[in-house]
């Protein structure tokens, strides 16, 4: 349900954040050894500076737990399980990639993640599409 009350907005973006940082610190956890295995790393010229992993990853964290918190602030979105299952799927997928490919340094299974994120990823603006125009009493 849509929130009504500036409190229930406070608690539905504060949540939203909990839950998107409990995935980012997953994602940290599973990049303890990023720099040793970025700097081992065969990269081209245009590659970017390691310094900036750590911010751009914060401000796309940030992104992503304020458009949960809009989903959830406008939509009663309980009744779209589809689409909360893709968010919640790709947060899992994002934080499992660190894992696969820093962590555990399986390569393959890094690729097989980001493939599968991609195709989930490209997914939820066709999900979402469905939900708005459901909720305009539109047709595709």
């Amino acid at each position: 349900m849509a929130a009504d009350s500036p409190w229930a907005q406070v608690k539905i973006y504060s949540s939203s954040f909990l839950f998107v940082f409990l995935f980012a610190a997953i994602a940290s956890a599973g990049s303890a050894k990023a720099p040793e295995i970025y700097s081992s790393l065969l990269l081209p010229n245009w590659a970017p500076n390691p310094s900036l992993f750590g911010p751009v990853w914060a401000c796309l964290y940030v992104s992503i737990a304020i458009s949960l918190g809009i989903f959830r602030s406008r939509s009663n979105w309980r009744m779209y399980p589809l689409i909360a299952s893709l968010f919640v799927a790709q947060l899992f997928l994002n934080a499992a990639w660190s894992w696969f490919f820093f962590f555990e340094e399986n390569v393959l299974l890094a690729l097989w993640n980001i493939t599968i994120l991609n195709l989930l990823v490209l997914l939820l603006p066709v999900s979402y599409k469905h939900l708005r125009a459901h909720e305009t009493g539109r047709n595709l």
